[in-house]
Parts: C-alpha cells; structure tokens; sequence
C-alpha cells in the first residue's frame, strides 16, 4: 500500500512492520524529526467499505483510553487522494506474546506480572465502557522495556456504540 520514504500525513514511512485483511502497520517518523518515531495503522478504504466505520470506531476507542497497559493513540487522519485513513499510536519496540511462546515458555513470575498488569489496564476500559473482544498473544506486545501493551481494537465494542458483529 505504502513504500519506504513515502508521507502519509505528517508521517513518513520507513518500512511495514504488520499486515492484515484491510491494511497495513508501517514504522514511520515525523516529517520535522526522524526521532519521532510512531507506528501508522493505514486502512484503504476502497476494498472494504463497511471497514471505514470499523477503523474509525477503533480511533474512537483508544482516544477514550489513556492507560499505561494499553496502546497510545497520537493521532489520525485522512489522505482523501489515495483514499486511505490512518491511524497514528506509539511505536511499540518488542515482540507479541504470540511470537515469544513460539520461541521459549514464559516463567510463572513473568506471566503472572504481564497479566495483572493487562488486567489493570481492561479494567481501565471497562471502566470507560470499553471492551476489547479479542485479547489473544498477538494482541499483546512484550516491550523491551519489560512493560506489556495491549494492542488492536480493530473490533472493541463501547456501551454507547452499535454492535460490529452478528451471531454468529
């Protein structure tokens, strides 16, 4: 979707870090500091029209959170010429807790920090009438720093919004 040096926004792209159905996670850097690091969340509208409402539902979800356990959102935006929307968060250095369990078993000690602290921070968005509905390894980043983040509200439901789901 996006190539290496080019600006979505503010942002200019360095290189794709993830991938999904509707789009695609880049590492990027502000256009006034290279040192300003972010990762850019670009959803192409044109593919999947009911992913719109999805994606800016999502934005909507982590602007209601500000919790140390949970992605930070830093912004978002439209590029109405290449028909992408975007969203900006903090850019996350680590692994998911998916890619570590392929790797090695996580002691007891360390599992039991990393979940009281996720817990902390659903409680946090339960709080604010947030629920994530789908916290699974990949959806929680280990970060280098020790600290745990919970990641991609892709389908979170708020208690004021409409459902995104069927039964089904």
């Amino acid at each position: 979707m996006l190539g290496p040096g080019q600006q979505v926004g503010d942002w200019v792209v360095e290189e794709q870090i993830g991938a999904g159905a509707m789009g695609a996670v880049y590492r990027g850097h502000s256009v006034l500091s290279q040192s300003l690091k972010a990762a850019v969340k670009v959803l192409r509208q044109d593919e999947h029209p009911e992913a719109r409402g999805r994606f800016l539902r999502e934005i909507e979800t982590l602007a209601r959170l500000d919790h140390r356990s949970i992605v930070r959102i830093l912004g978002s935006g439209e590029d109405k010429q290449r028909r992408l929307i975007y969203l900006v968060m903090e850019l996350l250095e680590g692994e998911s807790l998916a890619s570590r369990l392929m790797r090695e078993p996580v002691p007891l000690r360390t599992a039991v920090r990393w979940f009281h602290r996720l817990a902390m921070g659903l409680q946090h968005a339960h709080e604010r009438g947030v629920a994530h509905r789908d916290v699974k390894p990949s959806n929680i980043m280990l970060l280098e720093s020790g600290e745990v983040r919970l990641v991609d509200f892709g389908i979170a439901v708020t208690d004021d919004g409409p459902p995104i789901t069927q039964t089904g």
